[in-house]
């Protein structure tokens, strides 16, 4: 019964596994380009290039939360 049923809704099931990873890979990108960019942000701060409050703010996060980051680069 239930590889019949598998069977009869083979299509539907493959369609909602594609449409699952595809979501899952644009999630993956967009985490990825901002962690990117919070490391951009990290980068100019340790270089004087970028007082870290405006680092901060650019990356819309507290200051403590920014440096957690910090550290966690470093690390």
């Amino acid at each position: 019964m239930c590889e019949a049923l598998r069977e009869l809704m083979k299509e539907e099931i493959e369609e909602e596994l594609k449409k699952n990873r595809d979501k899952a890979i644009q999630e993956g990108l967009a985490q990825g380009l901002e962690q990117g960019r919070i490391n951009q942000l990290i980068d100019l701060v340790m270089q004087n290039l970028l007082p870290i409050e405006t680092a901060a703010q650019c990356a819309k996060m507290t200051l403590d939360e920014f440096k957690v980051a910090m550290e966690k680069k470093e690390n």
